[in-house]
């Protein structure tokens, strides 16, 4: 059984809804295994903003001040 080892270097591509990457060797050549190139790309679905959440945390505080207000008098 023979394996070859060889030097390479993996690209990637961070982005808020995406991953790509790519697998090359040492003279920027796309890499191959199994017959497939070894580059690819994942997408993710978009993140909700805290907009909502931060809305329902500001009313809360807010009705709870003053509750707390009407109970000390």
């Amino acid at each position: 059984m023979s394996q070859n080892i060889v030097d390479y270097c993996i690209g990637l591509d961070l982005g808020t809804g995406s991953v790509g990457w790519a697998v090359v060797d040492m003279n920027h050549r796309l890499m191959k295994r199994n017959g497939k190139h070894l580059w690819g790309s994942r997408l993710f679905s978009n993140a909700e903003t805290a907009a909502n959440r931060r809305a329902s945390r500001s009313i809360r505080r807010r009705y709870n001040k003053r509750r707390e207000r009407e109970l000390d008098y």
